[in-house]
């Protein structure tokens, strides 16, 4: 038959799982920085650079669908740019 649980055993259990959950936030953080910084970098020069393929379709004027939807593309496409690099180099 066991003898029940110190304290001690329990409190090497918590540690054990306090430092795997350490390990893990750290692998988690390694992970989002290699990936999430170039996306949100992406995204924002995206939203930079977009408004500038505006002004020829409006310089020309929206006479047709097709520029108006193409138009319209851009304008849903930059939206989505500036929602994605918005946090870039925010500290």
């Amino acid at each position: 038959m066991s003898s029940p649980s110190t304290y001690n055993d329990q409190g090497t259990i918590a540690a054990d799982a306090t430092e795997r959950q350490s390990l893990r936030e750290h692998v988690y953080n390694q992970f989002a920085g290699s990936v999430v910084a170039p996306i949100r970098m992406i995204g924002f020069w995206s939203a930079v650079a977009l408004p500038f393929l505006h002004v020829p379709l409006l310089a020309t004027g929206l006479e047709g669908s097709q520029q108006t939807v193409t138009f319209l593309s851009l304008l849903a496409l930059n939206l989505l740019a500036l929602l994605v690099g918005y946090p870039h180099r925010q500290r």
